[in-house]
């Protein structure tokens, strides 16, 4: 039996205590079913709007509207008309003092001592957190959250890399 026909019977035998239970507990389903209904018909207007919005081509843009409020319809004449003034200008002609400036190196000099312990520390200390982990592919936030016993351990391990390394 449904809460409607339950509910029907409930007035049928005039019980004033029951009727009222009947009736919280009707109003409570119908309740549900109609939040049942109103989000699933959302879900479904969400749809909709996502498929007519994934269906058009990028291609298809009609219009954009420029910062001065003029609208154009055809952006790719405008992004050419913008590139072939742009590859038309001359660059400025300007000579530069570069008397004393110098030349930096292009790589550093690596040191050949052992890594210390504080340095491994240091080096753990500077990385970078939520950033794409490495050629390791072990998280900064892994490194940093172990503490004392990853710096070690990662001590040791690069530790025993021989220095200089030769191919």
């Amino acid at each position: 039996m449904d809460a409607t026909d339950a509910y029907h019977v409930v007035c049928l035998t005039g019980d004033q205590d029951l009727h009222c239970s009947q009736v919280c507990r009707t109003r409570s389903l119908f309740g549900r079913d109609k939040e049942k209904f109103i989000w699933s018909l959302a879900e479904e207007v969400e749809g909709q709007a996502l498929r007519k919005l994934y269906s058009k081509p990028s291609s298809q843009v009609t219009a954009i509207r420029l910062v001065n409020g003029q609208i154009i319809s055809d952006p790719f004449a405008v992004w050419e008309r913008y590139f072939e003034q742009l590859y038309q200008v001359d660059p400025p002609i300007v000579n530069l003092d570069a008397g004393n400036a110098e030349v930096p190196l292009l790589d550093p000099p690596i040191s050949e001592d052992p890594l210390s312990l504080t340095k491994a520390k240091e080096a753990i200390s500077k990385l970078r957190s939520i950033k794409a982990a490495g050629i390791s592919s072990i998280p900064a936030e892994l490194l940093k959250t172990c503490g004392e016993p990853m710096v070690q351990r990662l001590h040791t391990v690069l530790d025993t890399i021989p220095y200089p390394l030769t191919c």
